[in-house]
């Protein structure tokens, strides 16, 4: 495993280096999100962390634990290509701006060689 944490206090789209090249299998490992207001379902837009099908092409999650479900029973995995990068944007679902409310994002990534 490789950790890699990219933090945030900018919903704003943001280019941030992360000295990753190339093909690499990336997995989520965990998202900090703090927020203040109502709840919201969240977006993490980024060229890199795309979602291959279905009707949103980005990884969403809820910003209340309270409606997350903590079962998944698979690897959040991504097939990703690198240039030293990771743009990152952070949207609300509902308005499709950067969310109303928000402080800070820690989102932690297990990053690993493609096969």
């Amino acid at each position: 495993m490789v950790l890699c944490q990219v933090y945030t206090t900018d919903a704003t789209s943001q280019l941030y280096t992360i000295n990753v090249f190339g093909k690499k299998k990336v997995k989520i490992v965990k998202i900090d999100y703090i927020w203040t207001g109502t709840d919201k379902i969240i977006v993490l837009k980024s060229n890199i962390l795309r979602v291959p099908y279905g009707n949103a092409p980005y990884f969403m999650f809820a910003n209340n634990s309270n409606h997350q479900v903590g079962n998944v029973h698979a690897d959040l995995e991504f097939d990703c290509n690198f240039s030293g990068n990771l743009d990152l944007e952070v949207i609300d679902m509902a308005t499709g701006t950067q969310p109303a409310g928000f402080v800070k994002l820690c989102l932690s990534l297990d990053i690993t060689d493609a096969e």
